[in-house]
Parts: C-alpha cells; structure tokens; sequence
C-alpha cells in the first residue's frame, strides 16, 4: 500500500468519463485540487490558517503520470505525501489508487510556492509551520525531489 496522507476517496460516475471509457482528464485534474485542500489542512496549513498569517500558496509546477484506466464504478482514494520542504517551497505527490485492487492509476508531483497575500511575492515557510510540516509528514528537510519510479 501506498503510505501517505488519505486526502480523497470517492466512486468515478459515468458523467467523469470520456468516449472511451475512462475517467477524463479533467477530473484527475479535480480530484488531485480536491486532494491539496485536505492535505494542507492536515499538515497545518489550511485557507483559514494560512489566510490569518496573511499567507498563501500558488501552484508552481504540476505533472501528471498516467499509469493505468479508471473507469465509471471504480471506487479510488488519493494519498497524498510530502517530499521536500524548501526554503518558500512544498514538493509533494498525490498517488491516486484504485481502492479495490490498490493499483496505482496516476501520480500527480506538485511544487507549490508560499507567498505573501500582500506583497503577491514568495516568503520563507514560517519556521513553526516548517516544524510542523516535517513533524507530521515526515520528510527530509531539503531533500531532492523523489522521481516517480514505479515497481
């Protein structure tokens, strides 16, 4: 199994998939901005937190790895896990996993950049909230990016 915050877990309906047959894009896509809204709240970093530091984050990079078919009546879950913590920086992954067969259908590897609400520029990570984030996801600090390697 996959470790990882659980961030997401839903059935796929006929209406989020395409002519072929399979989830379309666009609601990977969904289901992975669904996902980052959890997994900040779970690392300490929700809207409201963040928005009374006068804090926010922007997505810098996004990519994601196709790997497998979901189809309409698959049930699925996201984890989500941290990678790195840099200096104004997240670099994390979202797993999106069949929940049956726990076969990985997707990966989706995210930078996301902390600014100010103010100044619309990046800032450090608070050192509190930094503590925190490697505390709860346990990550290496400052550690390379993992690649997405699959077995």
């Amino acid at each position: 199994m996959e470790r990882g915050i659980l961030t997401y877990c839903s059935t796929i309906s006929p209406s989020q998939c395409d002519g072929n047959g399979h989830l379309n894009v666009q609601h990977y896509a969904a289901i992975f901005d669904s996902a980052v809204g959890v997994f900040f709240a779970r690392c300490g970093m929700s809207w409201r937190r963040m928005g009374a530091r006068r804090l926010g984050t922007v997505a810098a990079y996004h990519a994601t790895t196709f790997l497998g078919e979901v189809r309409s009546g698959d049930a699925v879950e996201c984890r989500t896990r941290l990678n790195r913590v840099g200096t104004t920086s997240l670099t994390f992954e979202h797993i999106l996993i069949d929940a049956e067969t726990q076969r990985v259908a997707a990966r989706l590897e995210a930078v996301s950049v902390v600014f100010g609400l103010e100044t619309r520029t990046k800032v450090p990570i608070p050192d509190d909230l930094r503590a925190e984030l490697i505390r709860i996801c346990d990550c290496e600090l400052d550690s390379q990016p993992s690649k997405v390697v699959e077995p």
